[in-house]
């Protein structure tokens, strides 16, 4: 079944917004948001289970706000998303840290987050009066066709160094241990996640038994997958969930916190990036321009397999013919999809493309002078900006001409 017809109210809220402000803009929809929080947590009802949402998925205030008011926690990794949740009244932390300072620990640890460490040397870059600390742990099985996991990956440690970071905090007399994986992302087969969450709980198991560490709390990360592609399945998180619950019960009889730290799950499926076509180009081959590039969600350009489907709505039903989606950046990658089978458009049409709601205008850039598209929510009958278009302006505010004196004070020049 296509999963990827654009649904009417959707349509409706492009066109309010359209007869108003121009194209292009993201485009959010707070109840799908909040029936893909609701289905993960509702997975895990009667278990002691904490969702924080991922944080660098989609770090609008004014979602991040939404998520809170539903009982979210946040999964943070830098300064910036600490002091952000924070500012929002965000009590529910975790650090999830990756080659973090000394003082970015402390920072973390004083605004009442729990921190992961993800190797063994990072123990001692922390404070002192951290109670709650949980390891990340890399079980160096991930699909091979996996970014994240692997035994090259950049995250975790090995097992056996978990089990010396173990002992050692225990020594030092921290009584919260954790243990945290995610060894894979965006998978939509609940079999591959599975399988690390059961790794993850047989282990901790162990170390209880081997080690006599008290394990207060289990993380499973993040990762699960969401159906780019017409026809994909959804991930199975009931599924999921009931596995991890008969292992749980198998393992332990006190059974420990349980976390995630699930971003794309959450938003990814609640977006659209809304645009219009350019020019219908017949070069040896076709192309479709539009007026955004990939500058404002660089993610398919970034990721081999990134997958983002291209909704023509004024053009539907017309012939099929391979085409390139592209944007106006100087750029040979900058393109949506390239030998996609679409239907062939007019200038000024409408074009969508789906499933932005996570990792899109996060990691949006101004290269080339691209300048990020605004956001809005569509939230019941209503609909909100939720970030204005970015201007010139706000792109060269950055720029200064000051000299650096010996002595160490800076004075600007005229």
């Amino acid at each position: 079944m296509d999963n990827k017809i654009v649904p009417n109210h959707v349509l409706l809220a492009i066109d309010r917004i359209r007869a108003r402000f121009e194209t292009p803009f993201f485009l959010y929809n707070a109840a799908s948001i909040r029936t893909q929080y609701t289905m993960l947590v509702s997975a895990f009802d009667g278990l002691p289970f904490q969702q924080y949402f991922a944080v660098k998925a989609l770090p609008n205030p004014t979602i991040l706000r939404m998520l809170l008011d539903m009982g979210a926690g946040f999964d943070c990794a830098t300064m910036t998303e600490v002091q952000m949740v924070r500012a929002l009244g965000a009590e529910k932390l975790v650090f999830t840290s990756s080659n973090s300072s000394i003082e970015q620990f402390a920072i973390a640890e004083a605004e009442g987050a729990r921190l992961t460490i993800d190797d063994l040397h990072l123990l001692e870059r922390l404070p002192r009066r951290a109670t709650q600390t949980s390891l990340r742990i890399n079980f160096g099985n991930s699909c091979s066709d996996n970014i994240i996991g692997g035994a090259r990956s950049k995250f975790g440690m090995t097992p056996d160094q978990a089990r010396q970071a173990a002992m050692q905090l225990k020594a030092n007399g921290i009584t919260s241990i954790g243990l945290h994986c995610m060894d894979s992302a965006n998978h939509t087969d609940s079999t591959k996640k599975t399988r690390e969450a059961i790794d993850l709980i047989t282990f901790a198991r162990q170390l209880v038994d081997e080690g006599g560490v008290d394990i207060s709390s289990l993380n499973f990360g993040g990762g699960l997958g969401i159906p780019y592609r017409p026809n994909d399945t959804a991930f199975d998180v009931t599924d999921y969930a009931l596995k991890i619950r008969a292992a749980l019960t198998k393992y332990f009889y006190v059974i420990p916190d349980l976390s995630m730290e699930c971003g794309r799950f959450i938003t990814g499926p609640s977006g659209y990036l809304v645009t219009e076509v350019t020019g219908v180009y017949r070069k040896p081959h076709s192309v479709i321009g539009l007026n955004v590039s990939t500058a404002a969600m660089p993610r398919v350009s970034i990721y081999p397999n990134a997958y983002h489907h291209v909704s023509l709505p004024g053009a539907a039903g017309t012939e099929l013919i391979p085409t390139d989606v592209v944007g106006s950046m100087c750029e040979s990658m900058d393109k949506f999809c390239e030998a996609r089978p679409l239907p062939m458009p007019h200038q000024g049409d409408l074009c969508l493309i789906h499933d932005v709601g996570a990792h899109c205008i996060s990691m949006s850039n101004n290269y080339n002078g691209m300048l990020r598209p605004p956001e809005f929510l569509m939230d019941n009958s209503s609909i909100y900006m939720i970030s204005r278009a970015e201007s010139f302006q706000d792109v060269t505010s950055r720029f200064i001409n000051m000299e650096v004196k010996e002595n160490d004070k800076i004075v600007e020049k005229a």
